[in-house]
């Protein structure tokens, strides 16, 4: 049985390993995959679920940009604190278009 899990476990690691890289690809055309895929959500679920999450998002992103601010200000990184864990939720939940999945970069 062990020497079975081991055959198995080997077959998946060279089959992931080798199927890799047929992903690669620049980070342009990546970016632009991306963007073309770039599906609508539909609004009930946006309503009902991505919206109250996104409130419970802001809500979170509020307390830790708090706690991690005695380490922000002396690394000197309360931009980037603040961006990540302040503004993205904000807009994600307040300025997002109902139904519209989010730009790579929104801000």
């Amino acid at each position: 049985m062990k020497e079975m899990i081991a055959i198995f476990l080997a077959v998946v690691m060279l089959t992931s390993s080798c199927g890799s890289a047929v992903f690669a690809s620049t980070r342009e055309e990546g970016v632009a995959a991306r963007q073309n895929q770039a599906e609508d959500i539909p609004g009930i679920i946006d309503v009902l679920v991505l919206r109250p999450a996104g409130l419970v998002a802001c809500a979170l992103g509020l307390v830790s940009a708090l706690i991690a601010l005695p380490f922000a200000i002396p690394s000197d990184s309360m931009d980037t604190v603040s961006r990540v864990l302040i503004q993205e939720p904000f807009y994600y939940t307040f300025k997002r278009p109902l139904g519209k999945n989010l730009p790579q970069d929104p801000l």
